[in-house]
């Protein structure tokens, strides 16, 4: 018999971080921010994370994703581009500069609860062919 794996807390709110990031981006592509294509990719991505962290609980792998995504995209920002550290240094472009604080404070969020996360789904397991005794 199965048992449904429940989504965790830390899941959850990876989730949730996850989703506040692409909302985000969406702040930054209304507010005018030229170098997003018509669908940015990162919005997508971290969408996709969301759902696949909260619909595929019954996997405990999903919980990977939840700490992989954000933190290529942490990583990507911090080495690659360098137009989010220049609308967060001008708080004065209001709609830029929201959109890229959401999006780098959810996404930083969202590493440290997939951290949790992966930590909640697999804390407690032996490897494989190793059994405690009694």
């Amino acid at each position: 018999m199965k048992t449904k794996r429940i989504l965790p807390l830390t899941g959850k709110l990876n989730a949730a971080a996850l989703a506040a990031g692409a909302a985000g981006i969406a702040v930054q592509k209304l507010s005018g921010v030229g170098e997003f294509p018509l669908i940015p990719p990162g919005a997508v991505l971290l969408l996709g994370s969301a759902a696949l962290v909260t619909l595929g609980a019954r996997w405990r792998w999903t919980s990977v994703v939840g700490l992989v995504m954000p933190g290529y995209l942490l990583l990507a920002a911090f080495l690659v581009s360098s137009g989010v550290w220049d609308r967060l240094a001008a708080p004065g472009d209001i709609g830029p500069f929201a959109g890229s604080a959401l999006q780098m404070a959810s996404i930083a969020v969202a590493a440290v609860t997939g951290a949790a996360a992966l930590w909640t789904t697999y804390a407690g397991q032996r490897p494989a062919g190793i059994h405690q005794r009694a």
